[in-house]
């Protein structure tokens, strides 16, 4: 988004932390950087995946109350970015505000974040924007802030025990839904959102149905971990893990009924069981192929992994590595050695045998590069010629001279003499009256004037 828009908030919608953070590369607390250029990235703690988009991964520090997000190229992040405010600065955020997903609202392409305040129980969405600041630099930037508001427009204010368990386009309609999960009842909820007030605004509220349209409860050990959409569809599914079981379940929707419900089989096609440390922290199509993935964290070793799917199989699993600078382009080829050309110059003029003209003591060589389009240009003056010898009278005197040529090039020869018309001196092959050795052909070949070739 190139334009940005004035924004507004209600109140202290986001506190800032009064910690100072340098806005620099992702450093984990306990791993340090990458462990080796190009291998597996670790980030833990008080870093924390908080949502992901299309080839994009948000994180969030909860000490610093800063906000980072990754580019990812398949499973290599290649750029990070700090989300900034409206003006550039970095943002500090934290409790009670949290992150509660990330999707595209509206107002541009860029995702955003939705936030959630357990305080007030508000919710609040951050649309973002993504263009160089005044130093050139890309940034990730706040947009406008927005309050999520119900069908009439008044602000919702929703707390425990409903809690943000997922964002994601259920309804195909282009703008991010939220899904809401009870832990008391065990209902799941979508609020559709209405794309006519850039999905900040809620157009209907419906309950999650099983297959034949009935309202399903679900809960404890299983828990929504993620939402994307992992059929390619068009519509954001629903991802569910079981604490006890390790099992992973994915619910295929259609708006907001399930359409079936698959476990989730490794790249042989059997149930793969998963548990602590690792847990899953998103969906999301990390690698653009149109269908959502599965990313995982490891809590004591603070790898990052992804599942590539297709649909409920396992296609591939990539931990996240660190992404070097590209390699430099390998260097072009040397050139073909020049070809060395000696060639022999006579002070022989047919034009002199008519006019009976004199010849001077020295001529000009003049080499055009056909091929190369360099135009004719001067090679050497050869000097000490016989004043007045001309052409079938006395030993011609012939004198040599040398240039480099590249090989396939097609030249033109050309030597003028100084002495006609008399005083000519003007540098330029057709300044003065050229004589008749004009050589065309291709290099290393045979020409009227040339001795020898070597």
């Amino acid at each position: 988004m190139s334009k940005r828009k004035k924004w507004w908030r209600r109140g202290v919608a986001a506190a800032s932390i009064a910690v100072a953070v340098a806005a620099a590369i992702l450093v984990p607390a306990a791993k340090g950087q990458a462990v080796d250029s190009g291998g597996a990235y670790l980030v833990g703690a008080p870093w924390s995946i908080v949502g992901m988009s299309t080839w994009e991964i948000f994180w969030h520090n909860s000490q610093s109350g800063q906000t980072k997000k990754w580019y990812m190229r398949h499973n290599g992040v290649f750029e990070q970015q700090d989300v900034d405010d409206e003006n550039f600065h970095l943002t500090l955020i934290g409790p009670p505000w949290s992150i509660a997903g990330v999707g595209e609202f509206g107002m541009s392409q860029d995702k955003d974040l939705l936030w959630h305040d357990s305080s007030s129980n508000e919710t609040q969405i951050w649309y973002l924007g993504s263009e160089a600041d005044a130093q050139g630099v890309p940034t990730t930037y706040i947009v406008d802030r927005r309050f999520v508001t119900d069908e009439s427009g008044q602000p919702m204010i929703i707390g425990l025990p409903w809690t943000i368990v997922a964002v994601g386009d259920l309804n195909h309609d282009g703008t991010a839904d939220i899904v809401w999960h009870n832990s008391q009842t065990n209902a799941t909820q979508a609020w559709f959102m209405d794309p006519a007030h850039d999905g900040s605004q809620i157009k209907l509220r419906v309950d999650v149905v099983d297959e034949n349209g009935q309202e399903i409860f679900i809960g404890a050990p299983w828990s929504i971990v993620g939402s994307s959409d992992i059929d390619g569809d068009g519509h954001a599914d629903l991802v569910w893990h079981n604490s006890q079981s390790n099992a992973t379940q994915i619910w295929f929707m259609n708006g907001n009924q399930i359409v079936r419900r698959p476990t989730v089989v490794d790249e042989s096609g059997q149930p793969v069981f998963v548990g602590a440390p690792w847990s899953i922290v998103g969906s999301s199509d990390i690698d653009t192929d149109l269908t959502g993935d599965i990313v995982w964290h490891n809590s004591q070793s603070n790898e990052t992994q992804i599942w590539f799917m297709n649909g409920n199989q396992i296609r591939e699993r990539k931990d996240i590595v660190d992404i070097e600078a590209p390699p430099p382009p390998p260097p072009p080829p040397p050139p073909p050695p020049p070809q060395v050309h000696t060639y022999t110059v006579q002070n022989c003029d047919s034009h002199a045998t008519s006019a009976g003209a004199a010849f001077g003591p020295s001529k000009s060589v003049w080499v055009n590069d056909i091929t190369g389009n360099t135009g004719f240009r001067e090679m050497a003056v050869l000097q000490g010629f016989p004043v007045g010898e001309q052409c079938g009278v006395g030993g011609f005197s012939p004198q040599t001279f040398v240039f480099n040529a590249t090989a396939g090039h097609t030249y033109e020869l050309r030597v003028i003499d100084y002495a006609i018309p008399p005083n000519c001196t003007t540098d330029s092959p057709n300044g003065c009256r050229p004589l008749d050795v004009t050589f065309q052909g291709n290099a290393g070949g045979q020409n009227p004037v040339t001795a020898v070739t070597g």
